[in-house]
């Protein structure tokens, strides 16, 4: 039984080579191939990234410095982060939110067989993550020290304990994330702001990487020290690296003794979480008013209902928001250094176009409207079955996008303008243009939503990310908003006393002009289109 499903879970784990799930259909040998390519050469690019990190963190292996134990300590606890990273959401979702645990577990298996096989398969894939970090620094260790066979021996085992103990720490949190999703309504929020938490310590990261190994390499005596008095495991994993035969024994008792216990409680407590994860929570019925509302009140809030609900969708066509705030954060708070900017030479007769891309540009890239005739999929008959006009269902669908954008363009152009002292009348005008942009671009995007339909998905992943309609909407959208100021901009370049206003004020009836074709397009051909689908 065991070898079965151990069989079972390592097909599935290395089903992408072999199987599209996009179309339903098993790759040809040629595509198979260019997917083995593209996986070698991530890998690779990964193993030349974490090699060069490594050799920033040589010096400490210079015999004049003697910090062998702090290196691999830092490259431990970078190799457990890496690893958790990348391996965290998909353990969660492959013990809890696996597509046949129902049928698995109705069947005579004991839970402990089914979560044993399921962590092999975790094992590997913390191991793909770990080996990238760990080989390059061993490689490091063999370039600057020389090629010992005790050390050797040491790291490869620290190495296995390395993939044993981020297979502890993804089931771990893959554990609690399910136990707080199971008591949660709404998880796809949770998950994009998780997702979006990942995204920002990685970007952090990136760009004080210098400035951490400066810190490191400076006050290497000290950081040496306090993970020796504060993190004594992870100092024993660089004495057993180095070669310490009892550090390397305590880390080993200590990881066999976590994940052990891990499992344990994981075989304990898999069917009442499963259930709990996968399925619908219990509601009680009660007798309330029923609201009366109109069918368009109702497909708008059934918009938000789907928009909110998914994370990819949520994440993929609400990033925006997230950013237009971010940058009027920043702009606020480093006003002043702003100001000295905009004051130094001819760059403060761009500030309004400056406003105005940073208020419009953002946003563009916000076009719910665009996948969401796709995410209907095989449901489409359902609306197209309401007695319902066309043009209310896709009015919706439009309506959704620019309510969601309107308001934090109108927060970007009012707050950014006044704080950088621009003149009261080109905030209004900027604000204005703006809002008749994001109008357009609403129906602009339901349009290439109806002319670039993907009904036949398997995962809402391709029409959010890889449909047509997102690609077309991703490079023409903008596109709009970077010509309506180019010209500005020029003649303000050669015309000093150009007026900005009375500039955005023909943006803002362009635009208005524009949406309200692309609207009446939408009420005559694009119904007619959305019925033949």
């Amino acid at each position: 039984m065991l070898k079965a499903l151990l069989k079972k879970q390592f097909l599935e784990m290395w089903q992408a080579f072999f199987y599209n799930r996009k179309k339903g259909t098993a790759r040809s040998a040629g595509s198979t191939a260019l997917y083995a390519v593209l996986y070698v050469f991530l890998f690779l690019t990964l193993f030349a990234a974490f090699f060069g990190l490594s050799s920033g963190l040589s010096p400490l292996l210079l015999p004049e410095v003697g910090l062998t134990g702090l290196y691999f300590s830092l490259i431990s606890l970078i190799a457990m982060l890496f690893g958790v990273f990348g391996s965290v959401f998909s353990t969660y979702s492959m013990l809890y939110l696996a597509k046949d645990n129902d049928a698995l577990l109705s069947m005579p298996i004991p839970p402990s067989y089914l979560l044993f096989s399921r962590m092999v398969v975790v094992f590997f894939m913390g191991a793909i993550y770990v080996l990238p970090v760990w080989i390059p620094a061993m490689a490091v260790y063999a370039v600057t020290c020389g090629f010992s066979l005790i050390p050797l021996l040491c790291q490869l085992a620290v190495l296995f304990l390395l993939f044993v103990f981020v297979c502890f720490l993804s089931a771990l949190l893959g554990f609690l994330v399910a136990i707080i999703a199971s008591r949660l309504k709404n998880k796809s929020i949770i998950v994009a702001l998780l997702s979006l938490g990942f995204i920002a310590l990685y970007y952090v990261v990136y760009f004080k990487a210098l400035k951490i190994f400066t810190s490191i390499l400076e006050y290497s005596t000290a950081i040496d020290a306090f993970l020796v008095k504060r993190l004594p495991f992870v100092a024993w994993i660089g004495s057993a690296s180095s070669g310490d035969g009892l550090s390397l024994l305590l880390v080993a008792l200590i990881v066999v003794l976590l994940f052990a216990l891990t499992y344990f409680v994981l075989s304990k407590t898999l069917i009442r979480i499963s259930i709990r994860s996968g399925g619908e929570r219990h509601k009680v019925a009660r007798a309330d008013k029923a609201r009366a509302s109109s069918p368009a009140s109702a497909l708008l809030r059934k918009e938000w209902r789907r928009f909110f609900g998914s994370a990819t969708y949520l994440l993929n066509c609400g990033l925006g928001v997230i950013l237009v705030l971010l940058a009027v954060g920043a702009a606020l708070v480093k006003r002043q250094d702003v100001l000295v900017v905009l004051n130094d030479g001819a760059l403060s007769l761009f500030a309004p176009f400056l406003l105005y891309a940073v208020a419009t540009l953002p946003l563009a890239m916000n076009a719910p409207a665009a996948p969401s005739i796709s995410l209907e999929g095989n449901t489409l008959w359902q609306l197209k079955s309401l007695p319902i006009p066309t043009f209310t269902i896709l009015s919706a669908k439009a309506r959704m996008q620019m309510l969601l954008n309107l308001p934090f363009g109108i927060l970007a152009s009012v707050s950014l303008g006044l704080a950088l002292g621009l003149s009261p009348l080109d905030v209004v005008f900027v604000m204005l243009a703006n809002a008749a942009f994001l109008a357009f671009a609403a129906y602009f995007d339901l349009s290439a939503g109806l002319r670039h339909p993907m009904l036949d998905w398997t995962s809402e992943v391709y029409p959010v990310k890889q449909s047509g309609a997102v690609f077309v909407s991703t490079l023409v959208v903008p596109l709009f908003a970077i010509v309506s100021a180019v010209p500005g901009a020029i003649c303000t370049w050669y015309l000093q006393a150009f007026p900005t206003a009375a500039y955005f004020a023909g943006v803002a009836v362009t635009f208005f002009a524009l949406a309200a074709l692309s609207r009446h397009w939408l009420k005559t051909k694009g119904t007619k289109i959305f019925e033949s689908l």
